[in-house]
């Protein structure tokens, strides 16, 4: 494990103090506050860094607190060899995420390489990115199980133009982070192509008011969904997620849950807004099944009742959060 400090140029200490000691790097962190992509760049190509092989064997990153950006082209010739399985980004400059698609698996004999499994784990908090850009992403699918893109100002999921016709398509993520965003809103099937999502936290952004719950349950596999602090004045429904065991659905704007209970309408929406109420009505013909859900965080919402019949459909559920 190295890590520079920030009392050299990152660059001549990078090469003279680590890279170019033959050392076989398997962690590497480069947190110097201030560095730029043409810092990272210039050390981890420079011809000397190479000397006994010391990167070809570099299976995690961490270049947190920099000015990496606008983007990720341009990555050095040594993370390109599929081997490198982990990189953290966090608190940079990114406004895109083009260039990662790189990082995608090689095979073995693959540019004179040995092969490598891909990167696995992408944390890209704190950064400038606007959309989630799935284009860039899915070519990792065969590897990527962790992906945190947290305390951005996502708004959209792929650029307007884009984003009926883009969706996640990967495979083997486990571990989606999307709170801390703009979303006011997400494209139908957005997790369709996510087979083994678990884990799904959307927590403080401007989803509302409302959500809906078929699009939640193309995600088969989840075990945990996180939606507080949102603007949702209604529960998402028709929701079907057999493996479910956490939701949380607290500090929302919900005044009441009849829309989860069996044969009730829908929704108490205005006389005014009839078309509405009646395709809400439709909906609610499906009800709500989280056979598995132990944990329900409804607190600092906005309940005044609990209709009758509403929580049939958890029937293994131990703990509920009314509070405020």
């Amino acid at each position: 494990e190295a890590k520079a400090e920030a009392a050299s140029p990152v660059v001549e200490y990078l090469v003279e103090h680590i890279l170019s000691q033959g050392r076989r790097l398997v962690h590497a962190e480069v947190d110097v506050e201030g560095a730029s992509r043409a810092d990272l760049v210039s050390a981890l190509g420079h011809p000397r860094a190479a000397l006994g092989h010391g990167l070809l064997g570099l299976r995690s990153l961490s270049a947190n607190v920099n000015r990496l950006g606008p983007d990720l082209l341009g990555l050095p010739p040594c993370l390109l060899s599929g081997r490198l399985e982990h990189l953290s980004v966090k608190d940079n400059a990114l406004e895109s995420l083009r260039g990662i698609e790189a990082l995608r698996p090689v095979e073995e004999g693959q540019a004179g390489g040995q092969g490598g499994m891909g990167l696995v784990e992408l944390l890209c908090d704190v950064n400038r990115l606007t959309h989630v850009e799935p284009r860039f992403l899915n070519p990792l699918s065969p590897s990527l199980v962790a992906l945190s893109l947290a305390a951005n100002r996502i708004a959209h999921w792929a650029s307007p133009q884009l984003e009926q016709l883009e969706q996640l398509e990967l495979a083997r993520l486990q571990r989606l982070d999307l709170s801390h965003n703009k979303l006011t809103g997400l494209p139908p099937k957005a997790f369709a192509g996510l087979p083994s999502l678990t884990h799904l936290d959307m927590a403080k952004n401007a989803l509302g008011p409302k959500l809906c719950g078929h699009l939640l349950s193309d995600a088969k596999a989840l075990v945990t969904l996180v939606l507080s602090q949102n603007k949702l004045e209604e529960a998402p429904h028709p929701l079907k997620l057999p493996l479910l065991r956490k939701l949380c659905l607290g500090s929302n704007k919900l005044n009441e849950l009849d829309v989860w209970a069996t044969g009730r309408q829908a929704s108490n929406a205005d006389q005014q807004r009839r078309k509405e109420a009646e395709e809400e009505e439709e909906e609610a013909g499906e009800a709500t099944w989280l056979p598995c859900l132990e944990s329900l965080d409804l607190g600092n919402n906005r309940l005044s009742h609990l209709a009758p019949g509403c929580l049939v459909g958890l029937p293994l559920l131990k703990e509920l959060d009314l509070s405020l």
